[in-house]
């Protein structure tokens, strides 16, 4: 049983089979397991080699069918009980790959033959926790499912949530990364870092677009969660060190980043957040050392929240008329910043503070007055 033999350039040994890549198309898995029963490519060598026997598989024996899967998850669960009872090859792009990226001393065995896969993909399993993945979109990489982004590869459902892996698994400044791609969804980005652990990032998304067009973990940070969906759209968090980015996506303000650990998002948050002032429609926007960003809300209320180092944080319905006073006025040029958050009082009229020691004061009979 220990024993190997020569083929031409093909070598046959005590637990798989290699075939070199004959041709430049990737012949579905499903076809070559309907012709290469390990049973009937055994009797084929004896033949030619006048054997009776090879590898304790008798020439005669009845061929068996090989077991056909089509996600991840069943080739994981069976793919070890397949290969007790079956020669294992390695052909074509996958087996390329693997005799040109470490081989048996990186991989492992292969634990059985490579199994077709949605989208007219492949996979094959080897056991030092490796599955190499082909399609016709992506090539053949592999991923390393004892690794935390392919744990949470597998935790999300394999290729049928992610599609493939466009490269192997790369080290990037502060952690590691390695995109997907998937038919009619687009490309998924998996980061991980210590501090934040695996998370993915759609780039077929608003977020995930914006995120990977501006820099990515060199400009966000890395992921400290996934995607999530809210009422009124979605946001993602990214950490950069002490500085948390938050990007938000709704339909009616498109795509913003909030400073999660800044004193614009803390207002917007203690204040009633999205339910009261929606989601971003600008970024932060410096003025003369000042921050104002501008929210708006689905039904189209539109209110600015200005940071000051001195003033300190306060908000102002950006469409309205104290607003539209104060900026005609001269803004902060004239009036200084908010010293105060525009208040409605019990009577309906509203005021707000200035830096300049300016008050204004809206009534609906008499608009705004400026009674300071």
């Amino acid at each position: 049983m220990g024993h190997s033999i020569e083929w031409g350039t093909n070598l046959l040994y005590n637990k798989y089979i290699e075939f070199p890549s004959m041709d430049t198309n990737h012949e579905s898995a499903q076809e070559r397991y309907n012709m290469k029963s390990p049973k009937i490519l055994a009797g084929a060598l004896a033949l030619s080699l006048g054997a009776a026997v090879i590898t304790g598989v008798p020439a005669q024996a009845e061929p068996q069918q090989h077991p056909s899967f089509t996600t991840t998850a069943q080739m994981v669960n069976l793919a070890r009980v397949a290969a007790d009872d079956y020669e294992v090859t390695l052909r074509g792009a996958i087996g390329d790959y693997f005799r040109t990226h470490g081989g048996e001393a990186h991989f492992g065995e292969p634990l059985a033959d490579e199994w077709p896969l949605e989208d007219g993909g492949a996979g094959q399993q080897f056991d030092n926790g490796y599955i190499i993945y082909w399609s016709p979109q992506t090539g053949a990489f592999a991923v390393d499912f004892d690794g935390a982004i392919g744990d949470t590869y597998r935790q999300g459902d394999y290729e049928s949530t992610y599609g493939y892996p466009l490269f192997d698994e790369v080290n990037i400044p502060g952690g590691a990364m390695q995109k997907f791609y998937k038919v009619g969804k687009g490309t998924y980005a998996f980061y991980w870092s210590p501090s934040t652990g695996p998370h993915t990032v759609w780039e077929g998304g608003a977020i995930g677009g914006r995120f990977t067009s501006e820099g990515g973990t060199g400009t966000f940070g890395f992921p400290t969660g996934e995607e999530e969906v809210t009422p009124y759209g979605a946001f993602q968090v990214f950490q950069q060190g002490g500085v948390q980015n938050r990007i938000y996506w709704s339909a009616n303000t498109g795509t913003h980043v909030v400073k999660g650990n800044g004193g614009i998002y803390t207002k917007w948050q203690a204040q009633g957040g999205e339910d009261r002032f929606g989601y971003p429609v600008t970024d932060e926007i410096s003025e003369s050392g000042a921050v104002v960003q501008y929210f708006r809300t689905s039904g189209g209320r539109e209110y600015g929240i200005w940071w000051h180092p001195t003033y300190g944080t306060h908000t102002m319905n950006s469409k309205g008329a104290l607003y539209n006073f104060w900026f005609k006025a001269g803004n902060y040029r004239t009036l200084g910043y908010p010293t105060s958050d525009e208040t409605t009082h019990a009577d309906g009229s509203a005021t707000i503070s200035f830096s300049s020691g300016a008050q204004l004061k809206w009534t609906a009979n008499g608009g705004v007055q400026r009674i300071r």
